[in-house]
């Protein structure tokens, strides 16, 4: 089989140690923690999640468009307010932050108190409970208890919010 070779076992063991490994650096680079997808997806998430509500808190509407799908779709639910509806469109998105919810959350800051991410493919969802401060259009103090429910959807080797949630609860609203 190896013609004259003097040890044709090791050739033979050496050539089946390389096609083994070559599987293996291909398994490894195929994995979920390595594509972004799995375990480390869910903490990824999460920090682009905060990130997020960085972006938020920093009032800069074109960079808060960037965390979203060109057709993505945001609802705030705000009891009372006009706020309340679907905005769907990066225009539209940077209208309800920067002339709806920057007026009634002046320097919003937030604080998270949970989130579960769920990963499937491509494809996640987040679920969160967090406080956003601020001041409202009078300079009063406000506050609210924000449920929010995210979708994201990974393209061009990010994660994007295709689909985005706010329920706000107002603690001492009277």
């Amino acid at each position: 089989m190896f013609g004259n070779a003097k040890h044709p076992r090791v050739i033979l063991a050496l050539c089946l140690f390389a096609v083994v490994a070559i599987a293996g650096v291909a398994v490894v680079e195929s994995s979920p923690a390595t594509l972004g997808l799995g375990l480390d997806a869910a903490t990824q998430l999460e920090g682009d999640y905060s990130s997020h509500l960085q972006t938020v808190h920093s009032m800069n509407v074109s960079a808060i468009e960037q965390d979203y799908t060109s057709d993505a779709s945001v609802q705030f639910s705000v009891p009372g307010h006009e706020t309340t509806g679907n905005h769907t469109g990066l225009k539209s998105i940077g209208i309800l932050f920067g002339a709806d919810m920057f007026p009634n959350f002046a320097l919003p800051n937030f604080s998270r108190l949970n989130s579960t991410v769920k990963v499937l493919g491509s494809t996640a969802t987040l679920d969160s409970t967090f406080v956003v401060n601020g001041f409202n259009s009078d300079a009063s103090p406000q506050t609210a208890k924000v449920s929010s429910h995210v979708e994201y959807v990974r393209q061009g080797g990010s994660w994007l919010i295709r689909f985005e949630s706010w329920s706000f609860t107002f603690p001492n609203a009277g």
